[in-house]
């Protein structure tokens, strides 16, 4: 029987972090890694980190995968799931970690990676935007300089009020000739937040992601009827069920291992968006490669991947996913192939 071990993942960042609505930055990440050893080797791998921002917190999480990890049966999936549906108030980010690591353990034992395992389309080659957080302006006029050649950059705003967020979107509208998508962090108050659509719909950027703060559905929709671009919604949407309530409210939403809870729960959210016509951008917030790569095995069934946040973990032990030319590509090793 594998044994199983937790361990504390303590990561800084190159750049500081912008936490969606709470104008506060973070400067490290930090989640648990969950393995199982056999022999003195890792056999299967999972990550807890928390979603900031959806009422969990990582010290509940790792005080319930403590307390459970040796009666959830991490070697078989089936019984796994069937366990966790048993349990009350499992936090989200200790389902996502627990069912990557039995996926993960059943697909290195078949010798295919995850997504062949799963039985979905090869993941290679999706586009992936640079993300870039411009909580410094000079760091943000340097990273566009650095970047000017990179096909997608994704914007993640809502730190210093809607004008700098317009001052910065123009700024790389004139220093590149990137696509440029926007993550507004929920920051725009109701009464500016259509001009600053226009506004930025007029630099010619794809999508808006959660302009307004979580929990306006009813002004999202209002909002959406006179957006002249694709309105996302991140912070407001999970599980399958999010995802339904808020259909009317948006164009597309945005989808993670961690806030839906696990694999399973994050194909159910994505095959639900399909079904309302909804497009859906699949990817990860501050997670070490552990849970980005799993994330990214189901990049094929996404119109838009954003795993541009691995690029601001500094001195990572895992290696997982790579961005190779602005595109996605996943480890061809057994499992979700992350390694030390």
């Amino acid at each position: 029987m594998p044994l199983f071990t937790i361990q504390r993942d303590t990561l800084p960042l190159r750049r500081p972090w912008p936490v969606p609505g709470s104008g506060t930055l973070r400067r490290r990440a930090v989640g648990y890694v969950v393995g199982l050893d056999e022999s003195h080797r890792t056999v299967a791998i999972g990550e807890a980190a928390p979603a900031l921002g959806r009422g969990e917190t990582i010290d509940q999480a790792i005080h319930w995968m403590r307390q459970h990890a040796h009666s959830a049966g991490l070697t078989d999936h089936a019984a796994l799931m069937e366990w966790l549906s048993r349990q009350n108030g499992v936090p989200r980010a200790a389902a996502a970690a627990f069912e990557t690591a039995a996926l993960d353990f059943q697909a290195r034992r078949a010798g295919l990676p995850l997504w062949r395992h799963l039985s979905l389309p090869c993941p290679d080659g999706a586009p992936i935007p640079v993300v870039l957080a411009p909580a410094d302006l000079k760091d943000y006029e340097a990273d566009l300089e650095l970047h000017e050649r990179a096909p997608v950059l994704l914007l993640r705003l809502g730190m210093a009020g809607p004008e700098r967020d317009l001052d910065c979107v123009k700024l790389a509208r004139i220093k590149t000739d990137a696509a440029l998508r926007v993550h507004a962090g929920g920051a725009w108050r109701p009464d500016r937040v259509l001009d600053l659509v226009r506004a930025v719909a007029a630099l010619g950027v794809e999508y808006i992601e959660q302009p307004l703060p979580p929990g306006q559905l009813e002004a999202m929709t209002a909002l959406r009827a006179q957006s002249p671009v694709a309105l996302f919604l991140d912070q407001d949407v999970a599980a399958a069920e999010d995802v339904e309530r808020a259909a009317p409210a948006c164009d597309g939403v945005r989808l993670t291992l961690q806030r839906c809870g696990g694999i399973t729960a994050l194909l159910r959210a994505m095959i639900r968006a399909r079904e309302l016509g909804l497009l859906v951008t699949l990817g990860c917030d501050l997670e070490s490669p552990v849970s980005a790569t799993a994330a990214a095995h189901l990049a094929a069934l996404a119109d838009y991947c954003d795993f541009g946040a691995t690029a601001f973990l500094e001195n990572t032990a895992y290696q997982g996913l790579r961005l190779q030319s602005g595109a996605l590509v996943v480890p061809p090793d057994p499992g979700i192939g992350v390694s030390q």
